[in-house]
């Protein structure tokens, strides 16, 4: 019967029913049943991936139950039933690893201290067999890989594992191997630097010839590897170990005197600081010049390393601040790009299969008009089939000149069109023109009528005979005042008469003139007016040597200044072919000293 999905133990711990229940199923089988067993685990796991909690639930059940020494069981070389299953293997290392993160595995010395380190070393071994292989295929690619990362994050969590690694004969010999999987190489390296800084003891519990011998390897890359990220990797492990044992320091200088010329051909590289450090190392005890601080002097220096520390810190966030501020809106553009871009090539892709789907129905109705047309031949008779193939050619000739007439005659209708637009706008503008002239003329009529009218009055002395009495009695004592003011008495009435008609003439005369002056005014601007409007007019016009059909039909108008540009350019080329040729060479008179031709009405 099959257990629950979630089953509650006797205490308050919850724990995984399906789990128990594998637990009870090896606890039955046989040894060969036991890794395909342990398969299932990971199917339960993949399950949970998205409910972290109940994924804890299942790994503390996989952990209390003890299916990790199962699994530890299983990863050793007893077990060769699973050495030519290397997916199921794959599993079983996943498992195991995954569930050593996430639970407290010490709290069985017995797994911490024995199961987790066989693991360990039976990973390190594996790696190295695998990588014997001379053809390998994606699934040892993936367990490799698999491996490799989980020996570097298990380093992290359970630092006393650094001195396990570090004593494999395994690690040294696919260090070894950097000629052949230079990669592999450089992996091992960085898992061996992160074995040394998490443990800062296991360097100095470690067996010194282990120690040696992974130093002796280091230096041999930095002399004759060309692999600029071996050899970065090997220096920054030579300096750890130097730091953190002052053993392996002195060994340096003793063992390696030489290394410090050979270091010279890695300057300029990227490796500068940690090149310093290791020269530094190198120098002899008597060449280093030691230095001895105060106490004083030593906190000060502390002080400063710590507010130097805080300051990277400070600088640090805010960069990241920044970062976090700018990178989604580059992403969110980098997302609309490639987002129009795979919309433009969908929209190219849906057009060339309309096109192609075009040309396919293009095709299809040729081969079906074909197919038809060689069914009514079959019906035709023999006699016949000779009258009928002309009556077809006919058929197709006439089709063919009805297509190309229309073609020709859309083109005649644009010309025709623009021509009539063109027609329809001189026509506007000389309709607005004739309005404007009889509003003017119109009011050129007014102005005379007023002033033939004044003249008239001035001319009969029709002003003193308007005047009434009482108005002339002002006018005489105005008079009277006037001369008693200027003192001028005595002045003749047929003196002041004749003193009226001359001012009355003068007036005349005046407004005459003004208005004389005001016609020749507007008869001066429409002269310009029209003048302008010519010379735009013949600024366009081609010469006759240049003049095309299309310029030609838009000439064809009842314009005056067209047709005058036209005949001075005709007699221009009439005087220049018939007149001798020494007088070509003289400079072209103005066109005021041509022959005189009258306007066309």
């Amino acid at each position: 019967m099959m257990l629950s999905n979630l089953s509650s133990s006797s205490g308050e711990e919850e724990e995984n029913g399906e789990v128990i229940e594998i637990a009870s199923m090896i606890l039955d089988a046989q040894a060969k049943e036991i890794p395909s067993i342990l398969k299932r685990l990971n199917d339960i796991l993949d399950k949970l991936r998205h409910d972290r909690r109940q994924l804890k639930v299942a790994q503390r059940t996989i952990w209390k139950y003890d299916l990790l020494n199962w699994c530890v069981t299983s990863l050793t070389s007893e077990y060769a039933i699973i050495q030519h299953d290397l997916e199921l293997f794959r599993t079983i290392v996943n498992i195991l690893f995954e569930c050593c993160y996430n639970v407290n595995i010490e709290e069985s010395e017995e797994f911490s201290s024995s199961s987790l380190p066989l693991a360990i070393c039976t990973s390190l071994q594996l790696i190295r067999n695998l990588n014997q292989v001379e053809k390998p295929d994606k699934t040892i690619r993936l367990l490799q890989d698999d491996l490799l990362r989980h020996l570097y994050k298990m380093v992290a969590h359970y630092p006393y594992l650094s001195s396990h690694i570090l004593h494999s004969n395994d690690l040294l010999r696919l260090i070894m191997e950097h000629e052949k999987h230079p990669n592999l190489s450089i992996k091992m390296i960085k898992i061996a630097q992160r074995a040394v800084q998490v443990d800062r003891n296991c360097i100095d519990v470690s067996n010194k010839k282990y120690v040696e011998s992974l130093m002796d390897e280091l230096v041999y890359k930095l002399t004759s590897s060309s692999d600029e990220l071996v050899a970065n990797s090997s220096v920054h492990l030579l300096v750890i170990i130097a730091r953190q044992n002052k053993i392996y320091e002195a060994t340096m200088k003793q063992r390696y005197r030489g290394l410090k010329v050979i270091l010279k051909r890695w300057e300029g590289q990227g490796l500068d600081n940690d090149l310093e450090i290791l020269k530094k190392i190198l120098e002899p005890s008597s060449v280093v010049a030691t230095t001895h601080y105060s106490d004083d002097t030593l906190k000060r220096r502390k002080a400063v390393a710590i507010i130097w520390a805080y300051y990277q810190g400070w600088r640090t966030r805010r960069s990241m601040a920044a970062l976090r501020r700018v990178v989604p809106r580059v992403q969110a553009s980098w997302r609309w790009k490639q987002r129009e871009q795979h919309e433009q090539n969908v929209e190219n892709r849906l057009e060339k299969l309309q096109v192609n789907m075009r040309q396919k129905a293009d095709r299809q109705s040729v081969r079906a008009a074909n197919e038809k047309r060689m069914q009514m031949l079959e019906i035709v008779p023999a006699d016949q089939l000779h009258s009928h193939l002309q009556r077809e050619k006919e058929s197709a000739a006439v089709r063919i000149q009805s297509s190309w007439k229309g073609y020709k005659e859309r083109q005649r209708y644009e010309e025709r069109k623009e021509n009539l637009r063109l027609h329809h706008a001189a026509r506007i503008i000389q309709k607005a023109t004739r309005h404007f002239l009889k509003r003017l003329w119109k009011k050129r009529e007014q102005q005379e009528e007023i002033l033939q009218a004044s003249i008239s009055a001035a001319n009969n002395n029709k002003t003193f005979h308007d005047v009434s009495g009482e108005r002339r009695k002002e006018l005489e004592v105005e008079i009277m005042q006037w001369q008693a003011i200027h003192k001028r008495f005595g002045v003749h009435e047929a003196e002041v008469v004749e003193t009226h008609r001359k001012s009355q003439e003068h007036l005349t005369s005046y407004y005459r003139k003004r208005y004389h002056e005001e016609e020749e005014r507007r008869e001066a601007d429409a002269l310009l007016t029209r003048i302008h409007i010519q010379q735009d007019i013949l600024q366009h016009i081609p010469t006759l040597d240049e003049a095309t059909r299309e310029s030609t039909n838009r000439l064809a108008c009842y314009s005056t200044a067209v047709q005058l540009a036209a005949q001075i350019e005709h007699r221009k080329k009439l005087k220049k072919i018939t007149q001798p040729w020494w007088k070509n060479l003289q400079e072209e008179d103005d066109e005021a000293d041509l022959i005189d031709i009258e306007p066309v009405s």
